[in-house]
């Protein structure tokens, strides 16, 4: 095997299920330092090295290519180590039991190293946490054999080894050191680093105090302490957040990062020079993002505010300096992101607009440079998830299509630029839900029309390609939406049939890949309603069990999801209530009803645009059923009631089932009732609605 420098100290394998844990061992052995007595020391593993870099996490390093034909086995060939994250998702997932069985090929069996993250080895109830590869050794002929393998594991279960001595052990297997060095040496090592952070806040408060008392002296010598002060304040600051991030522990930032805030809160901005005005806006920027980072968004918003204060003042400095440009724009952005973040739309958008004007001027100044472009299509893009949300959906599309004409410049630049490629397609993506709003559908499905060609250009070049496959899925099913809405009803089951069979394929090479799953199971829910809304009740009700089965078995493997059981389940539960209305009869029908509205009562929230449409629906056939079987004025109440909680501006499937039952119960309506609404669409609820009656 090629030797350590020129290869990596260690591959990750893990299930997508384990991410977290993956993301946890990745950091915590690339931040790892060996000990300084001990560095250079020779073991059976060579010389010990001061750092285990670089480490190999594969969906990193390699997130798009699922094949280990390529990229993966040349990382595999060129590791040290195989560290397998087990647990029963990785005992089930192929690729992991392929990336044991090939590293075991090429390096043997003694260099596998597992932590166990759940599940039991050699468990037979299901919960077995080691794939075929890790628990038996390989024959001869390269198959996994029947001879128990035994790796060495250590223990990340509760009551099992804990973080720090996982990582410690791993770090000896990993080094050839004995474990009870390595535990000494940690053992002082955070006692001094304690210490040391003590220090560190203790000297920071000291010299803030010491700062105070520098108006009674002279000036000459007071601006030369200030300097030196704030230096050592961002030293401070950055240096504590590199030592702190790493072990976990960045709330003993907070104490400092507030001295800070008080310390430059009283500095007079107009009496500083550029460069302490420089040293100021970058640590605030720092407080303010470690704060964001830790969930505090009160004082982030006052660090970012300090900030804004503060770029502010160098750009009315130099106004057409391009880097002060820049940094303004940074602090006006954070700004502005908070109240995004709070849902305080107005706000924002001042912010947002202040940025974009700030894009436009780096633009202006320099009109070829990357950077500026890419500034600029990030503001617009922005602008126009705001007016999306605020419902202002031909605000929206006018901002996306400016980014659009931003990132067809990049990406036309590099063509062989994967991220560029990637963010043209997701500017089409943009664009095309805005148009969709806009009830623009034919022109909505020509922007994912677009983005699909992206994805399928992406897929020439790498066929591979996990994102771009799945891009080219939920291009597809947007493209089954604009068609649906516009009643080309075979087209957008022909479109969504060949989105389901995109997603299935590569869910079917992770299967623990939640998003997939999810996806799967959403496509197949649009597959169904074509087929209601064609009439074809059968096929409806054969794939609707799938759908039913999908999403049930998503919500079963964490029930805190909520995105799978209001957009997921609810979604194929309302259409097995048309379903049963239209081969079983209103009986069925009713009885479905009534399931629905017990089980997802907590869930029917009409401010929230995702869970309206499932409700809608139910409610709709609850009407149909009551003016069918002669209850004409509790009909007309639930349809009052009904239209009363939708919002001025409904989706556009919604408002077209809103449109259908105003036009049916019109007889029974006051005459001084809100107008049905003006804008029509070929998606035609008539033929589910139908149903409920009983025809």
């Amino acid at each position: 095997m090629p030797a350590h420098g020129s290869g990596y100290r260690a591959f990750i394998s893990y299930s997508h299920a384990d991410a977290a844990v993956a993301r946890w061992l990745h950091r915590a052995l690339e931040t790892y330092r060996i000990p300084s007595r001990l560095v250079g020391r020779t073991t059976g593993l060579g010389e010990v090295p001061a750092r285990l870099t670089p480490i190999f996490r594969d969906r990193d390093e390699l997130s798009a290519s699922g094949d280990l034909s390529g990229s993966l086995r040349q990382a595999l060939e060129a590791s040290m180590f195989l560290l397998v994250v087990a647990s029963p998702a990785a005992a089930r997932s192929r690729w992991v039991d392929e990336e044991v069985r090939h590293f075991k090929q090429l390096h043997g069996e003694g260099r596998v190293l597992a932590l166990i993250a759940s599940g039991h080895p050699g468990a037979d109830d299901g919960s077995e946490c080691y794939p075929p590869s890790l628990r038996l050794r390989l024959a001869a002929d390269g198959c996994v054999g029947t001879e128990p393998a035994e790796p060495l594991a250590v223990d990340l279960r509760p009551g099992g080894d804990g973080k720090r001595m996982a990582k410690l052990k791993l770090v000896a297997g990993l080094t050839g050191l004995p474990l009870d060095g390595l535990v000494q040496r940690e053992a002082a090592r955070r006692h001094r680093r304690i210490t040391a952070v003590a220090t560190v806040a203790v000297v920071l408060a000291v010299s803030m105090s010491v700062l105070a008392l520098m108006a009674v002296r002279g000036q000459a010598e007071a601006e030369r302490q200030r300097a030196e002060a704030d230096g050592l304040v961002e030293f401070m600051l950055t240096d504590l957040r590199s030592r702190l991030e790493p072990v976990g522990r960045l709330e003993i930032f907070d104490a400092v990062g507030q001295r800070a805030l008080t310390y430059y809160g009283r500095q007079d901005i107009d009496a500083l020079d550029a460069d302490a005005l420089g040293r100021r806006s970058r640590a605030l920027h720092l407080v303010g993002e470690v704060r964001e980072l830790r969930g505090n968004s009160d004082e982030a918003l006052e660090a970012f505010v300090q900030a804004e204060r503060t770029t502010a003042e160098l750009l009315a400095r130099s106004p057409d300096d391009a880097q002060r440009i820049f940094d303004h724009a940074q602090s006006v952005y954070w700004v502005a992101y908070i109240p995004w973040q709070r849902n305080e739309l107005e706000q924002a958008e001042r912010g947002f607009r202040e940025y974009d004007r700030l894009a436009a001027q780096l633009v202006a100044l320099d009109p070829h440079r990357p950077e500026w472009l890419n500034e600029r299509a990030s503001s617009q893009t922005n602008l126009g998830a705001l007016m999306q949300r605020m419902g202002r959906h031909p605000e929206a599309a006018d901002h996306f299509q400016q980014a659009l004409v931003l990132s067809r410049e990049l990406a036309a630049a590099a063509p062989g630029d994967r991220e560029l490629q990637w963010a043209l397609a997701q500017a089409h993506a943009w664009l095309g839900d805005a148009l969709l709003q806009s009830w623009l559908f034919a022109d909505a499905a020509l922007q994912r029309q677009q983005e699909l060609h992206v994805y399928e250009t992406m897929l020439v070049a790498d066929p591979r390609d996990a994102k771009a496959r799945e891009g080219k899925s939920v291009a597809l099913a947007m493209i089954a939406e604009s068609q649906l809405m516009e009643g080309r009803l075979q087209q957008a089951h022909d479109s969504a049939r060949a989105s389901h069979e995109t997603i299935v394929a590569l869910a079917a090479e992770d299967p623990e890949n939640q998003l997939w799953r999810e996806m799967v199971a959403s496509i197949t829910n649009k597959r169904v309603e074509a087929l209601m809304l064609d009439g074809r009740w059968q096929e409806a009700e054969q794939l609707n069990r799938q759908a039913l089965a999908l999403a049930a078995a998503l919500v079963d493997t964490d029930p805190s999801v909520a995105s799978w059981r209001t957009d997921v389940l609810m979604g194929a539960r309302w259409m097995e209530v048309a379903i049963a209305f239209a081969l079983q009869g209103p009986a069925a029908g009713r009885a479905g009803i009534t399931r629905f509205q017990r089980d997802f009562a907590a869930d029917r929230n009409p401010g929230d645009s995702g869970l309206r449409m499932p409700w809608v629906a139910v409610l709709a056939m609850d009407v149909v059923d009551q003016a069918q079987a002669g209850q004409v004025e509790a009909a007309r109440g639930q349809l009052l009631a009904l239209q009363a909680q939708l919002p001025s501006a409904p989706q556009p499937r919604t408002q077209a089932v809103l449109l259908h039952l105003r036009g049916a119960m019109a007889p029974h309506l006051p005459a001084d009732d809100a107008p049905a609404p003006a804008m029509r669409t070929g998606y035609d609820p008539g033929v589910i609605l139908q149903a409920a009656k009983g025809t």
